[in-house]
């Protein structure tokens, strides 16, 4: 995150020798990225950096986004990597420990602990000035304490699937998980810390039960809607609503989207391993071969297709924004000829209407 402030300082101070305007800057990242465009919004570190941000299905309020406990996994790590004494030295002797090593070592430790993302931005609990959060983003956001920018947000219908499918498409993995499976949906749930077991224990009936219909093995469908709504979903609406509450939206207005346009290709079949005819709607990145071209993974459109168009209609949005501050396509530009159906799948919508919906 502070490699990326660094970046950002930088077009500050150069970006005008290229043509462009220091006081315009739109910043955009998808998924992980998306969270980390939400958390310059939110730090102090970055105030002041930018104009307008775009965050596509990633914000920095998932649960996944913060490291709860970076103390105890780099010292995990550390014991992976055979550092002496890992779970007792003092952080310092940690920090020289790593030094110490090469890439290969740490990266052959990293395996060992587990799959995922786990070495995400920290809380530093101490008063720096270098710190980019010295809170919890989500409590940042409650409060409305930073400086808020014209801001984009969006998800796709079935963007949970980037995580479900290996978990039900991959043999070993859904028998691994189905053979601890309570231990396995909690530890991947990410549970508030302050719950006691009892709480955990409720909490985890209620899963089983609106999820599993109550059985304790995984299901297409269970654990698809699981990885949705946690991480995606859920994170969406309540930055929606907490954002309204807190931000004069009239000054920095708040940009919904959500993709359902079902083409010809999906990243369903990248995230299996290349499995064909995987029928899980539209699923995380299949936005992106619409904003950009990605010849190296999916063939390009045809010019004239229905697809093309909804290209040229979908960047229209993004562009527009950048430029201009305003999702809706200018009516200046050229109409694409993008049909009305293909029109609702990238609708855009106020706030009202996203609760409406709800």
């Amino acid at each position: 995150m502070k490699d990326q402030t660094l970046a950002l300082k930088w077009v500050q101070q150069n970006i005008a020798s290229f043509g462009g305007d220091p006081k315009r800057v739109t910043i955009i990242r998808h998924s992980a990225g998306g969270g980390s465009t939400h958390m310059h919004m939110l730090s102090k570190h970055s105030e002041g950096l930018f104009q307008a941000v775009v965050s596509l299905s990633g914000l920095a309020t998932i649960p996944a986004a913060i490291q709860r406990d970076p103390l105890s996994l780099a010292r995990t790590t550390a014991e992976k990597c055979n550092i002496p004494n890992a779970h007792n030295i003092s952080s310092m002797e940690l920090l020289q420990g790593f030094q110490s090593l090469d890439i290969e070592t740490i990266f052959a430790a990293v395996e060992q602990i587990g799959n995922g993302v786990i070495y995400t931005p920290v809380v530093e609990n101490f008063n720096s000035s270098n710190a980019f959060f010295t809170q919890h983003p989500s409590n940042i956001l409650t409060k409305g304490d930073y400086r808020p920018t014209r801001f984009m947000t969006g998800i796709l219908p079935d963007d949970g699937a980037v995580m479900s499918i290996p978990i039900w498409e991959f043999e070993n993995m859904r028998n691994l998980f189905n053979s601890d499976f309570d231990n396995f949906l909690e530890s991947s749930l990410l549970l508030p810390t302050h719950f006691n077991r009892s709480h955990l224990n409720g909490a985890m009936e209620r899963i089983i039960g609106e999820y599993f219909n109550g059985r304790h093995e995984l299901s297409k469908k269970g654990i698809l809607n699981v990885c949705n709504d946690q991480m995606f979903i859920h994170p969406f609406y309540d930055l929606a609503r907490t954002f309204v509450h807190t931000v004069d939206t009239n000054v920095h207005p708040l940009h919904l989207y959500v993709f359902n346009y079902t083409g010809p290709y999906t990243y369903a079949s990248v995230f299996s391993g290349n499995m064909s005819n995987l029928d899980y709607g539209v699923v995380h990145s299949d936005e992106l071969m619409y904003l950009f071209r990605m010849p190296a993974i999916f063939p390009d459109f045809s010019k004239n297709s229905t697809d093309a168009k909804l290209s040229q209609t979908l960047v229209r949005h993004f562009v527009n924004f950048a430029a201009n501050r305003n999702s809706s396509p200018d009516h200046n530009i050229p109409a694409s000829g993008c049909p009305p159906h293909i029109a609702v799948a990238i609708s855009l919508m106020s706030y009202q209407d996203l609760f409406s919906l709800a």
